[in-house]
């Protein structure tokens, strides 16, 4: 049997354990997530935890094409899972839902009848509490905040649960999980050994992804800013149309007036400057032509 020491509890596995080989996700320590399972020997893993103590081994495959991965095929750091509901569908596929409970790394592989089975080691190790630790820590919660904030695909109340979570490794799995990277990235996150570690690679990934977040919103800005520009001067342009029209000037369009109601529609002033030298300009339109005030200089 392995001990595997979580927040509030320590729980001993054996050292052998049904294999859930994974192809499109990286199963964090207590992450809670529905998995839906096909292939023959993945049910028989399942079959087999479910009929014993609900444990099983969880671990992401190198590619994700492979239907009947062996151990150089498999990510060497997994994560034990308990298997919570498990519900068979109809076309003899399962819905499972399990949660994350420790990191293991994987030694050997054995494949039996029905499923494989893999033998493994507790994995990752507690750095001792610092000065340069507890900045570090800090700082990564902060670009983790930045991070939510930017991405818009995380909602807010994740940082409740971020605030309120006391242990580092269970704070590096949460942030690890709901990162929005790829999957090498997130294993990479996984992988990472000690509690130092884990974090210096959190901080990398979290100020790469700020980086890009933030050139998206200043693109993202550049265009709004460019869209409501168009908008503008489209509004302004027809409605200057509309008064040329009003006034009959349809066929005198060379004149000093229509030159200035272009300047005006080509300019960036702002838009109430702009619509107030647009009613000037139909102010003078209207004025006789010997009328002192009808004079352009």
């Amino acid at each position: 049997m392995i001990e595997i020491r979580r927040e509030d509890e320590t729980i001993r596995v054996p050292e052998e354990l049904p294999l859930l080989p994974l192809r499109d996700v990286v199963v964090f320590p207590y992450m809670i997530i529905p998995l839906l399972v096909g292939r023959p020997k993945s049910v028989g893993a399942l079959t087999t935890s479910v009929d014993g103590d609900r444990y099983l081994v969880v671990a992401s495959q190198k590619k994700p094409e492979t239907s009947d991965p062996g151990m150089g095929e498999l990510h060497p750091v997994g994560t034990v899972a308990r298997v919570l509901q498990l519900l068979r569908l109809p076309d003899n596929t399962i819905k499972v839902l399990v949660e994350g409970i420790g990191r293991v790394e994987l030694k050997s592989l054995r494949k039996k009848k029905n499923f494989a089975a893999v033998k493994i080691a507790r994995y990752g190790s507690s750095s001792r509490s610092t000065s340069e630790l507890k900045a570090l820590v800090r700082s990564v919660k902060s670009q983790f905040e930045n991070y939510v904030k930017l991405s818009k695909k995380i909602p807010d109340e994740i940082l409740i649960s971020v605030n309120n979570v006391t242990d580092r490794d269970h704070l590096a799995d949460l942030i690890g999980s709901h990162l929005s990277v790829g999957l090498d990235v997130k294993q990479q996150v996984l992988a990472s050994p000690g509690t130092k570690h884990r974090f210096e690679t959190l901080s990398q990934i979290l100020s790469g992804e700020l980086e890009i977040l933030q050139i998206e919103k200043r693109i993202e800005g550049e265009v709004r800013s460019q869209v409501q520009k168009n908008q503008k001067e489209f509004y302004l342009n027809e409605q200057l149309k509309a008064i040329r029209k009003e006034l009959g000037f349809a066929a005198e369009s060379t004149g000093e007036l229509d030159d200035l109601a272009d300047a005006v529609a080509d300019s960036n002033m702002p838009e109430q400057v702009a619509e107030k030298a647009v009613k000037e300009i139909e102010k003078l339109s209207k004025m006789p032509p010997l009328s002192p005030e009808a004079t352009v200089a």
